[in-house]
């Protein structure tokens, strides 16, 4: 059964249509963050443009904030990706630092547009699975994974623990005893 198209609310004022209303990527992107993306979809929902601007929280995040947005895939796969690409490159003599900028910066220009294809693919599944009301389904299909973002920041904070705790030089039990007691 085919939808007929919706128009965002440009189109009221001569602005080219798109597929998809603003209602459908609201309830994709949750209310806290919709006018964020709507304004930053713009461009793409028109044609416009490839790209949908920066995105500081994808860039100082990165993996965890593609997995925040519920794209396991995309954060996985760029993070380690990204990772063992880091580790070449490291090993060739790149600097860190230039490698860790470039890193963020393509997170952060990569995340608006990804996010925006991978709503627009969710709003494709509920219209055809659900074509009377398909809003609930994309409501629960987008937005975020609070529970997954915690437990992947707790996994991250372990994982950073675990490397101080290997840093820190070893440590011989018998240096804390008084020398009287041996």
């Amino acid at each position: 059964m085919n939808v007929p198209p919706a128009y965002d609310m440009d189109a009221l004022t001569g602005a080219s249509p798109t597929r998809y209303s603003d209602e459908e990527l609201r309830a994709f992107v949750g209310e806290k963050a919709a006018d964020y993306y709507l304004a930053k979809w713009r461009p793409l929902r028109r044609g416009l443009a490839q790209s949908a601007g920066f995105n500081w929280a994808a860039a100082f995040f990165n993996v965890a904030w593609f997995i925040h947005r519920r794209m396991w895939a995309w954060g996985m796969g760029l993070g380690f990706g990204m990772s063992i690409l880091g580790v070449a490159l490291q090993a060739d003599g790149v600097n860190p630092t230039i490698w860790s900028l470039a890193e963020m910066a393509a997170f952060g220009f990569l995340a608006n547009v990804v996010l925006y294809r991978r709503a627009t693919r969710v709003i494709d599944e509920a219209r055809a699975s659900f074509p009377l009301d398909p809003l609930p389904e994309i409501a629960r299909r987008g937005g975020t994974g609070a529970s997954v973002s915690w437990l992947w920041m707790l996994a991250l904070l372990f994982l950073v623990a675990a490397f101080i705790a290997l840093s820190l030089p070893r440590l011989d039990p018998g240096q804390f005893i008084q020398p009287a007691l041996r």
